[in-house]
């Protein structure tokens, strides 16, 4: 539970710079520097309450993004999605295969350009992780999302 509360902390925390990141992007609404601020105070934040991040990623997103990655049995994960400014809605999903098929295992829960999902793996294996943009602000048909997964 302590966990869940430091992560929709830093997930706040971080989203809100970024939804303000107009500011810090450049004329043709390519520069990261909305996506990554605020990166250094979430890191620092995070590892102060003994959680380990696993991963960050920085992309552009036009739709849909996937990628799959082994989890480890006996952890809790947590996973946080965020867009820029340009993003009025992001969902986060991960599955696992079974039969050849992936079978959704948690949708994360949405609120506007950021989704938080937490995950207890009971099975070390791969499982794929989709970011998805649900709705682009108004004239924008991409933009730049951040992933940060952590785990106890």
């Amino acid at each position: 539970m302590k966990q869940s509360l430091i992560f929709l902390f830093i997930f706040l925390f971080i989203s809100a710079h970024a939804q303000k990141g107009k500011d810090y992007d450049n004329k043709k609404s390519t520069s990261m520097m909305p996506i990554v601020n605020g990166l250094y105070e979430t890191i620092n934040t995070l590892e102060n309450e003994n959680v380990e991040i696993v991963r960050i990623e920085f992309d552009q997103i036009v739709n849909k993004k996937t990628s799959i990655r082994k989890l480890d049995a006996g952890f809790t994960y947590g996973l946080m999605a965020y867009a820029d400014y340009r993003v009025k809605q992001i969902v986060v999903r991960v599955s696992k295969k079974e039969k050849n098929e992936w079978k959704l295992l948690s949708l994360g829960e949405t609120n506007g350009a950021t989704a938080i999902l937490h995950l207890e793996v009971k099975e070390t294996a791969d499982y794929l992780i989709e970011i998805e943009v649900k709705e682009f602000a108004d004239g924008y048909t991409n933009a730049h999302y951040g992933l940060i997964i952590i785990h106890n």
